[in-house]
């Protein structure tokens, strides 16, 4: 049993074809993990979903990595530097019991109502505390198909969307975004 799951994503704007130009997460390799989730004994899946058991009280979260190219710098507008949005939904499949459009609730308090949003804002100085590693907590999941007692295992998805501000080598204020949006089929 797992007792965290973490979505890994790897922002690289040192790579012109996945990061500053095109605004995706680099694809996973050896050198970082990216767009798969990795549980706490490192075993990971790259499945764009999540399955969480109610009784398992397995904590969730997103860790994402920017990768600055060298001489570039994390920077503030207007006191903040990175902003980093999970959307948690159902997996829309016959094989999903899921009730709830999320199983985490607001605050992580599990008498609160179900969230779908999370969302925050991190200065200049938390994206170089942390080496350009930002970690949202979503929490554990409270709310479950059926009793939350039967053993239901219930899938969710993560869209998560990351923009940052940094200065360039010459001194040029940038920003930058990045999405990740496990099977979206959207129609313009």
């Amino acid at each position: 049993m797992a007792r965290s799951q973490t979505l890994q994503l790897y922002f690289d704007l040192d790579n012109p074809a996945t990061g500053a130009n095109n605004g995706f997460f680099a694809p996973d390799s050896a050198g970082h993990r990216s767009e798969v989730w990795v549980d706490d004994t490192g075993n990971h899946s790259q499945n764009v979903h999540v399955t969480l058991k109610f009784n398992d009280k397995t904590d969730v979260s997103v860790t994402t990595t920017v990768n600055l190219p060298v001489g570039w710098r994390f920077t503030d507008l207007n006191g903040q530097c990175l902003r980093i949005t999970a959307l948690i939904g159902r997996v829309h499949a016959s094989a999903n019991a899921a009730s709830y459009d999320s199983p985490f609730t607001l605050g992580n308090v599990a008498t609160n109502p179900s969230c779908t949003v999370f969302d925050a804002w991190i200065d200049a100085a938390g994206v170089n505390t942390g080496g350009g590693v930002i970690n949202l907590v979503i929490g554990k999941p409270f709310l479950a198909s059926g009793n939350g007692h039967s053993g239901n295992k219930d899938k969710y998805e993560f869209t998560v969307a990351v923009t940052v501000f940094v200065l360039d080598n010459s001194g040029t204020f940038q920003a930058f975004t990045a999405e990740l949006d496990p099977q979206m089929d959207v129609n313009c």
